[in-house]
Order: C-alpha cells, then sequence, then structure tokens
C-alpha cells in the first residue's frame, strides 16, 4: 500500500479525482447517468498511477471470488424500499485518505452501474470497494474511521440489493444483517446513520417475506422494527415516502398471512399517505390501491374491488 511519504507525490491528482467524484455523485442524483459514469470514470482513472504503487492490482483484490452470475433484471418497479441505498456519496479531501477516496470511487461507479441495470458490473465494483476497506482495516490505520465504517456498511447493503435483484434471497439477507450490524455498532449514530438503519430493517423485511417460504413473523418484526425507528427521527404524525413504503409493506405481510381484516386497515392507512404525497397518478399510489382490492376481494367486498 502507498506510504505517507508516497501519498504526499499524489496531492494534484487525488484532489482532482474527488473533484470529479463530487460532481459525478451530483449527476448520479440527479438522474444524469451518462454524464455520472463518465465523471466518475475520469476520477477513478485518476488513481492509476497510485494503483501502480500499490498492491490494489492484485487479481484477489479487484476481481473478487464470489462473481456469481448476475441477471441484470430491470428494478424499475413500485416501491418496496430496496432502493434506499441507491445514492452516491461525497468526498471531503481534508477528511479522507486515498485508500478511503478511491474505495469511494469504486462504490459510486458501483451506483452508476446499478443505476443503469449493469449490475454484473456494480457487484464486482462494490467487492472491489469491500476488499480495499478490509485490507485498510488490516495494513493501514485509517484516519477518520466513521466514515469507513458507514462506507463499509453502504457496500453491505449495495450488495444485498443486487443480489435481492438476482433473487439470491438468502445472500441479500445474510449481506444486510452484516451490514445492519456495523450501523448498529458505530459510536456516533446521526440522523443519518439511523435513517440508514431503518431502510436496512425495512429491506429485512421484505427479504423475509420474498424467500420461497416466507419467514411472516420476522418480516413484520423487522418492518415494524423499521417503522418506529423512522418515526423516533421523523417524527410520529408525519407523512414520508419511506414512512408509507414501509406501512404498505406491513399490510402485505398481512396479507400473506390471510390476516385480511388487518391488511385492509393498513392498505388504507398507506394509501391515504401515498395518495396525499404523490396524488393518484403514481405508481406507488396505485400498487397499494391495487392491494387495497385485493384485499377487499379477499373479503368479499366486490363492489370496493372493481373501483379500487
Amino acid at each position: 500500500m502507498i506510504a505517507p511519504s508516497q501519498q504526499a507525490m499524489y496531492p494534484l491528482q487525488i484532489a482532482n479525482a474527488i473533484e470529479l467524484n463530487n460532481q459525478g455523485v451530483n449527476s448520479l442524483n440527479s438522474d444524469q447517468l451518462e454524464l455520472a459514469e463518465k465523471l466518475i470514470s475520469q476520477s477513478l482513472s485518476l488513481f492509476h498511477g497510485v494503483l501502480r504503487e500499490c498492491s490494489l492490482t492484485s487479481p484477489s483484490l479487484l476481481c473478487p471470488s464470489k462473481n456469481p452470475k448476475i441477471m441484470n433484471r430491470d428494478g424499475k418497479d413500485y416501491d418496496e424500499g430496496m432502493n434506499a441505498f441507491s445514492g452516491g456519496l461525497m468526498l471531503d479531501e481534508d477528511s479522507v485518505t486515498s485508500e478511503h477516496a478511491l474505495a469511494t470511487i469504486l462504490y459510486n461507479h458501483g451506483q452508476c452501474c446499478c443505476a443503469k441495470n449493469e449490475l454484473e458490473e456494480g457487484y464486482k465494483l462494490f467487492h472491489a470497494a469491500l476488499a480495499l476497506v478490509q485490507y485498510c482495516d488490516l495494513y493501514i490505520p485509517i484516519k477518520g474511521g466513521g466514515a469507513i465504517q458507514r462506507l463499509r456498511e453502504l457496500l453491505f447493503y449495495s450488495v444485498g440489493t443486487i443480489e435481492f435483484r438476482n433473487g439470491q434471497y438468502e445472500d441479500a439477507i445474510n449481506s444486510y444483517t452484516r451490514g445492519l450490524h456495523i450501523g448498529k455498532a458505530g459510536a456516533a449514530k446521526g440522523r443519518q446513520q439511523i435513517l440508514n438503519m431503518a431502510a436496512a430493517f425495512n429491506c429485512l423485511g421484505v427479504l423475509h417475506f420474498h424467500l420461497p417460504q416466507s419467514e411472516t413473523e420476522k418480516a413484520i418484526t423487522y418492518c415494524r422494527t423499521s417503522l418506529q425507528t423512522y418515526r423516533s427521527v421523523i417524527g410520529k404524525n408525519v407523512h414520508s415516502k419511506e414512512i408509507a413504503t414501509v406501512i404498505n409493506n406491513i399490510g402485505r405481510i398481512h396479507f400473506l398471512r390471510g390476516e385480511h381484516s388487518q391488511a385492509l386497515s393498513v392498505y388504507r392507512e398507506a394509501l391515504s399517505m401515498r395518495q396525499r404525497l404523490f396524488g393518484s397518478n403514481n405508481m406507488d399510489t396505485a400498487a397499494t390501491a391495487f392491494n387495497l382490492a385485493q384485499t377487499s376481494h379477499a373479503l368479499q367486498d366486490h363492489e370496493t374491488a372493481l373501483a379500487l
């Protein structure tokens, strides 16, 4: 790995790479995917000189052995909360090392690939970033340990999201559980970290009801924990996209369990919230309206079901 004296040889390249990364993240978060990938790729290329000076080019690091065939399944669907960790990460030149910066840029490049439905490439990039973070843990005392831990947490969530989209639900549960363990272990939990944990609880709930043999007890426990965690930060009576999603997922679990009366009540709450947030001409609103119609049909209320 690069020594401190060698690291000082690359201040301009690192500063430029960080600036390009941050421009790319702004583009990614604005859905300008082509521009985002171009900027983040340029950022990554500035580290090539650094890569040649250290061990990062070893096949075991940049080509992880865990590399199943990824089905590039389109992830655009109604919201179950499984895209909660799809944004990019900014870098601050004064608070990161070059190793942390490189791992973050690899993560952002992976997010670009996932946004373009290039899941196999995204999977490789996330694992490369994880390998770099783990290498640093072993060999390099890194400043800003909290930031590198947050990056590791998000990397496990991102890997888990690809595994979910690939139908590898048990692998995804393992990845999300590892990420959540890191989040819980954090010494200082700010607002964003608590929200990340709330999103992860919801994702684990979704994953458990997607299993071939749905584990609905675990699923509803995770979703209720997610709802409670969100409300502890956002507020008990505040409407939000994330809270509406979790409530809809809880309704789905009740439906899967044959608890149609409970599902009806929960779906009504979710539909009301989504209508207030998004209006009626919206995919998520439509999904909850369908869920409510399906539940009404199961309760023999055919007129309401047809109207919905």
